[in-house]
């Protein structure tokens, strides 16, 4: 019975310790944490700006992201948190300084800058919302009229690496059909659309970075 009651006790304990730390960390989810993160680097760009006019309207308002460090390891997570990122931007129809941050990591996060598409050019949060979706939808049919084109392999590698990492679940999904002089050229183009450490064939690409490549693809496709 001693013994019994030395175990309850102790599973007792156990028990509010976690409970304690719970309370004290809370499990969040990635959409929750992505909107923390968001709401610290906004009040910070407030703090450091004046008001949200002007980080939106500065001549490069994305130099002042750069060296914010929440900024920066919401950006390091990569491909995983694009999901929280554009849910954020879904679930608001309001232009501000909160979403204008959401649209310059889903950029950076992507190696993409869609000011060089004058097509997809944006101003404001859900400007880009829009474009965003039109531009990942625009996607497969952008690559495989790269790849299919009478460029040379340079002309084609410096394409893909215009449109950034969005554009390369696509290619390596036309690797067996690419010629051996594209293929060549291309792995580096992979490597570096994607922003990838590295060198060598798509193969090599896909064997390192394969499974991030998929869960890009699977976002890129819920739009």
């Amino acid at each position: 019975m001693k013994k019994r009651t030395i175990v309850l006790l102790a599973l007792g304990a156990i028990i509010v310790l976690a409970a304690a730390t719970l309370a004290l960390y809370p499990i969040r989810s990635p959409i929750n944490q992505v909107a923390l993160d968001l709401d610290e680097i906004a009040n910070s760009a407030k703090t450091a700006q004046g008001d949200n006019a002007t980080l939106a309207t500065n001549s490069n308002p994305y130099t002042g992201l750069k060296s914010n460090a929440t900024y920066k390891a919401l950006v390091a997570k990569g491909y995983g948190v694009l999901p929280a990122l554009s849910a954020e931007l879904d679930a608001s129809n309001e232009d501000g300084l909160r979403g204008y941050i959401a649209c310059t990591a889903i950029e950076a996060i992507t190696n993409c800058d869609l000011e060089q598409f004058p097509a997809f050019a944006w101003d404001r949060a859900t400007v880009f919302r829009a474009k965003w979706d039109a531009y990942l939808n625009d996607m497969p049919e952008r690559v495989t009229g790269i790849l299919k084109s009478s460029r040379s392999p340079q002309s084609k590698r410096a394409a893909l690496v215009k449109l950034g990492a969005t554009a390369v679940p696509y290619l390596l999904k036309q690797a067996s059909s690419l010629s051996k002089a594209d293929g060549e050229e291309l792995g580096a183009a992979a490597f570096e659309a994607a922003d990838k450490p590295g060198t060598g064939s798509l193969a090599d690409f896909s064997n390192r970075y394969g499974p991030e490549m998929n869960a890009l693809l699977d976002y890129i496709e819920s739009r």
